[in-house]
């Protein structure tokens, strides 16, 4: 699963229900995970990792 890849956890029930509802609605699975990777919770993933996101 991509959340469990970029997130490093399993998706709650509400969050997994809301990007599925997003790409029914015609979001692509690039649009869902630039969702992901300019998230605030990505971005404080990265900072606790000392990544620099450039």
């Amino acid at each position: 699963m991509l959340n469990s890849l970029v997130m490093g956890r399993e998706p709650d029930d509400d969050g997994m229900n809301f990007w599925l509802g997003e790409m029914k609605n015609g979001m692509t699975k690039e649009q869902v995970f630039d969702n992901f990777v300019n998230s605030a919770e990505f971005t404080q993933i990265c900072k606790d990792y000392a990544i620099d996101r450039g």
